[in-house]
Formats: structure tokens, sequence, C-alpha cells
């Protein structure tokens, strides 16, 4: 919120700057007509024009120029073109359409033109556009209108809050795994005990002879002990906070130890598996939370390849970032599934209760490493990036 709010007075002071110049620019036309007697005052308003002019180009916030009569973009600055990923010269003379920006309004008061024909302005519209990457970016915009002879302007002032915004769902997610953490932590011991009396029992009685042909209802039943037992383990999966016990460890190995696991998981559901060890440097990990996350991507994976497929493993380092990398050949992950990754209790799966993910990303957090997930018709591809740098050496030590 406080965020917000610095960013709601820039948008603010921008428009302000605006309104000054163009007030001064009619200011300087009109005074041409009286050159001589307003001589001195021209040289002033003049040098008031370049400073003003200068705050708008060299403003870190990103500033547009767009007529009203047709909507093309008149000018932009450094700030705009690093938002869109648009060069200045690509912009200017097009309409956003013609960007191919792709605008997305929040809500329906964010069909700006109306507003701004009624009232002149709009302030603190949160809005989501495509920029030229390829990227969904967020971002608040505020505009008004500016007269300027017999033509009307829009000077519009931007900033990127996507980084706000997914620090948001992250604490949001949080909170939601604490409360999770705390039913798990208050309740599962007190289930899970009895749980095991019952099981213990079912399976003394499936053994005699009496129940034999019982066998059947016998194993449902286990079945289904088991499966409850496992949504309990999940919970105190989420609820374990203990202090993780961090040493220099090989990735490598890691995924060599588990691999014999991963192929067997695999040829059981009909699917392969490629895996590819990188030269990579030993990193600062806990071996057994590491283990967890691996194999609750892979299994993911494997959930979501519903005909035989390949899935791939891979280690490599890029840009002085250790990558694992698991790409399976599914069907991809919907997009409204797709934003909502991590949340605890979101899940696509029948019988799935929607933690698994929610537990990689705290483990992930945990070793400094950030979830990165590029998903298509064609398969998913999740990638754990562990950041190498001299911060995270120093926060370990």
């Amino acid at each position: 919120m406080v965020e917000e709010q610095r960013l709601t007075g820039q948008h603010r002071k921008a428009s302000g700057i605006h309104r000054q110049v163009y007030s001064l620019k009619r200011e300087l036309q009109a005074g041409q007509k009286h050159r001589e007697a307003a001589q001195p005052k021209k040289q002033v308003l003049e040098a008031k024009l370049e400073r003003l002019s200068r705050a708008f180009y060299d403003n870190p916030a990103p500033q547009a120029m767009i007529a009203c009569r047709d909507e093309r973009f008149l000018d932009v600055n450094a700030g705009f073109e690093r938002l869109t990923g648009y060069k200045r010269e690509e912009i200017v003379g097009c309409t956003v359409s013609e960007l191919k920006v792709k605008v997305f309004v929040k809500s329906k008061q964010l069909q700006v033109w109306q507003p701004l024909r009624e009232c002149g302005e709009f302030t603190d519209i949160e809005y989501e556009f495509r920029a030229r990457s390829g990227d969904v970016k967020v971002a608040l915009g505020s505009g008004v209108i500016i007269q300027d002879d017999d033509q009307s302007y829009l000077l519009f002032s931007s900033w990127d809050i996507t980084e706000i915004r997914r620090m948001a769902r992250m604490k949001a997610c949080q909170e939601r795994m604490n409360l999770a953490g705390e039913i798990a932590a208050g309740i599962a011991h007190e289930i899970r005990n009895p749980m095991a009396a019952v099981r213990g029992f079912l399976q003394l009685l499936q053994i005699k002879d009496e129940c034999a042909a019982h066998k059947r209802y016998f194993d449902i039943m286990i079945s289904e002990m088991d499966q409850a037992n496992a949504v309990i383990t999940e919970f105190l999966s989420v609820a374990n906070n203990n202090q993780i016990e961090l040493k220099l460890q090989d990735l490598n190995g890691i995924m060599r130890s588990l691999l014999p696991l991963i192929r067997g998981d695999a040829i059981k559901r009909g699917h392969g598996v490629t895996c590819n060890l990188g030269t990579i440097p030993e990193l600062y990990m806990d071996e057994k939370q590491i283990g967890q996350l691996v194999l609750n991507l892979i299994r993911n994976s494997l959930d979501a390849m519903t005909a035989p497929g390949t899935l791939a493993v891979m280690t490599y380092l890029d840009r002085g970032q250790v990558i694992l990398s698991i790409s399976d050949q599914g069907t991809g992950i919907e997009p409204r599934v797709l934003e909502r990754l991590g949340t605890p209790f979101l899940t696509t799966k029948e019988r799935g209760i929607g933690l698994g993910l929610t537990v990689c990303y705290r483990i992930a957090e945990q070793h400094n490493a950030d979830l990165e997930v590029e998903t298509g018709s064609g398969g998913t591809t999740v990638k754990v990036v562990f950041r190498v740098d001299r911060a995270t050496a120093a926060v370990i030590g």
C-alpha cells in the first residue's frame, strides 16, 4: 500500500509537469505576437520550458503523449521504452493495437477514453499489457487531457507494479501456507495415531481364514487409509518450518541417487526418462529437502502425461546460475491455473490435495532459488534456478 501511494504521487507529479509544459508553451506562443515588448519574458519562459521538457524526457517514470484525435503516440520518454520494450522510433506514429501491446483493462471503469472525454483525466488505473518480449506486465497509469489550440493530447504516466503484485500473491500464498501448517500441526498427529491402530487391525483381520472371502474389501479400506495418511503427510510437510541444514552438496549426485526411483516410477506409467547432467558447481543445500522438491516436480510431470511420453531431466550452468530443468510432454497448464501455481489446495488431480507445489515453492525459497514454469500445448518445463553469488555465500556462511 505504501509503495502504491508513492507511485500515485509520482503519477500526479508527472501530470503536473505535463500541464506546466503545455501552459508555458501556450504562453510562449502568445508572447511571440509581442516579441519586442515581451523579449525578457520570452527568454524566461523558454528556460522554464527547457527545464520542464528535460523533466519529461529524463523522468524515470514511463511517460507518453498521445493524440486524442486518432490515439496515436506523439512522443515517449526512455522510461516508456524500458516498460514496453519498444524503441521510441517504433512507437511514435503508432496506436496501441498496431504495437500489438494488447492492453487488458482490469475493470469496466478502465475503458480509458470515456472517462477522459467526460472529466478530462483518470488516475491510478491498474491494467495489464503484453510487452514486446511477450511477458505480461501489470502497471498503474494516470492520464490528463491537455488542450493546445485546436488539438487535444493525452499525457500518460505509468509505473510497472508487476513485482509488487507478484510479492502480494506470494504473501497471500504464504499466509495460506501458514494457516494450513497450523491446522496440520494441531490435528495431524491426533488423527494419525488412531488411523495407524485401525490399519493394523485391518491387516490382522485380513489374514484370518474366516475373513478371506472379504479380502477385496479389506484391500479397499487399507488403500483408503493409506491415501488419508498421505494427505496428513502433505500437511505435515507444509507445517514443517524447522531450520534446514545447508551443506555444500553435489546436485548431480542427488539426482543420480534419485534416478532409479524416477525411472521405476516412469516405467510403471509407460513413460521414458532422459537425464543429462552437466558440469555445475556444488551448492549449499539440504539433501532431504531437495530430494523432496525433485520428487514432487517429477511426479507432477509424470501425472501430466496421459499418453506415453518422455520425461527430460537436465542440470546445467547458465549465466552464473545453476539450473535444474524437468520437462514433460503433456498438454500444458491452463492459464487460470498457471497464474495461481503454488497456492495451497490448488489441484487439477482427481485425488490430489494441492500441497505438493506449495511445498516445492517453500523449499526453493529456503534455498535462495526460484521456480520458473514454461508451458504450452506440447508440454511443460519447470526450472529450479539456484542463484550462485556472493550474497548467497554471505547469507549461508
